[in-house]
């Protein structure tokens, strides 16, 4: 298989990449997806963050009026539950950007035995999918030639928002010599759909 070099400045995808090879294996693409990429992956999933959020306004300006009123210290609790509520309903809501911002930290690879995701930088997490983890692959191609490649679609563990994840290389370059390579990893078991 050939070796892409990613375009860029002084990134070191290739050595983060590196430093995850196993003993006799062969790094043959490497790369770093781009932020607008990640956001718009997650923002489908992110808008059942919209009424969650709004119920929670609601709640915490009806239970602050309501304990304002009876002066019950007692009855302070009601809002602060609200406010709980509604930072968890502002997290769902900036999932999208917290990926995003994630994506600096994030390197994509394709070996001659697997392929792996890393992420973090104080605390590193790789996830590597071997070829018969590979389901299927469905690429999104934009105008300038990159695009998202997804192989894979995590159903029995479910996110916080309860819908599936899709597990992929989002906002890379020349997807489709990406995405061959994916399928030449896979070997026969990916049928074109």
């Amino acid at each position: 298989m050939a070796r892409i070099v990613q375009q860029g400045g002084t990134d070191s995808a290739e050595a983060v990449a590196r430093a995850e090879l196993r003993p006799g294996e062969h790094l043959i693409w490497w790369g770093r997806p781009r932020g607008s990429a990640l956001l718009r992956q997650g923002g489908a999933a992110s808008l059942i963050g919209i009424p969650f959020t709004m119920f929670a306004v609601f709640w915490f300006v009806s239970a602050y009026s309501t304990a304002r009123k009876a002066g019950d210290p007692v009855g302070w609790i009601l809002p602060l539950w609200g406010v709980m509520v509604l930072g968890i309903g502002l997290f769902v809501l900036s999932k999208p950007l917290r990926q995003a911002l994630k994506s600096g930290s994030m390197v994509y690879s394709i070996t001659d035995q697997r392929l792996f995701i890393i992420s973090g930088n104080r605390r590193k997490e790789v996830h590597s999918y071997a070829p018969e983890s590979i389901q299927r692959l469905e690429r999104t191609e934009r105008r300038d030639g990159s695009g998202d490649t997804v192989f894979r679609h995590n159903t029995a563990a479910w996110n916080a928002s309860r819908f599936p994840t899709k597990v992929g290389f989002f906002g890379v370059p020349d997807i489709r010599k990406v995405e061959e390579m994916v399928r030449r990893l896979a070997g026969k078991r990916i049928d074109d759909d």
